[in-house]
């Protein structure tokens, strides 16, 4: 399972975010849990590699990479 089998088109991605944003607020999120998010249905291999390709949709919706201190992800506020 290399690759995401099902795409997910971005306006979906996004209104999918936007629900988990509500949920738990604007960030900082784990890549990988937010893969869960985008693709609830797909088997990733690996953590690392769900976290790539959830990165990928997240950089194309705006979202940013934050650090705060010891703390990492990224954040939902730009969606």
């Amino acid at each position: 399972m290399k690759r995401v089998t099902h795409p997910v088109p971005l306006a979906e991605a996004r209104a999918r975010l936007l629900g988990y944003r509500e949920r738990h607020g604007n960030g900082l999120h784990k890549a990988n849990t937010l893969a869960d998010v985008i693709w609830p249905q797909q088997p990733f291999k690996t953590t690392q590699g769900a976290g790539a390709a959830a990165s990928r949709v997240l950089k194309r919706l705006g979202c940013k990479w934050r650090t705060t201190g010891s703390q990492w992800g990224w954040s939902l506020e730009n969606l």
